[in-house]
């Protein structure tokens, strides 16, 4: 995962994007970038999204950013590179705001990320996307989506 993670930082001319799911993964990654010199990571270039993200305050233990937050915090990450919904808004409108989020870090490039960390959930299921889910016919314009039936507790999610 380190090798993967360097190698991405190293072929991102400008400001690095990944993105995180939920699950195990953070802790993974963070375990890796322990052992990383932080100098060949560019930390200050970092923007960091997320996959999904339950409607849930972000302090709450079933949260994606509540999971990653303090270790990237550590890392010297400023907050305000680590994106987040906004959960006080109904799943549509966090999605929508998210979706302007990440259109303004992105300033008219395209929306490439430079990497995207997934996992998958013992029923097959990834980024909040459940198989068999009508959000899986959303079009594919959409950046970001609301779901307000997942399978899994919680109902609501943006991914």
């Amino acid at each position: 995962l380190l090798q993967i993670v360097g190698d991405a930082v190293t072929a991102s001319a400008g400001p690095f994007t990944i993105a995180l799911s939920g699950g195990s993964q953070p802790a993974m990654l963070q375990a890796a970038l322990a052992l990383a010199n932080p100098d060949a990571l560019r930390l200050d270039s970092w923007h960091v999204f997320f996959v999904d993200e339950r409607c849930v305050p972000l302090d709450h233990p079933d949260s994606n950013f509540a999971a990653a937050k303090d270790f990237l915090l550590g890392l010297g990450l400023a907050r305000d590179r680590i994106h987040a919904i906004d959960p006080s808004l109904d799943p549509a409108a966090a999605a929508a705001a998210y979706a302007s989020e990440l259109a303004a870090v992105f300033a008219g490039r395209p929306l490439e990320l430079d990497l995207v960390l997934l996992g998958m959930g013992e029923d097959g299921h990834t980024a909040s996307l459940f198989p068999g889910h009508a959000l899986l016919d959303a079009p594919p314009s959409e950046t970001v989506v609301a779901i307000f039936d997942s399978p899994k507790p919680p109902p609501c999610r943006v991914t």
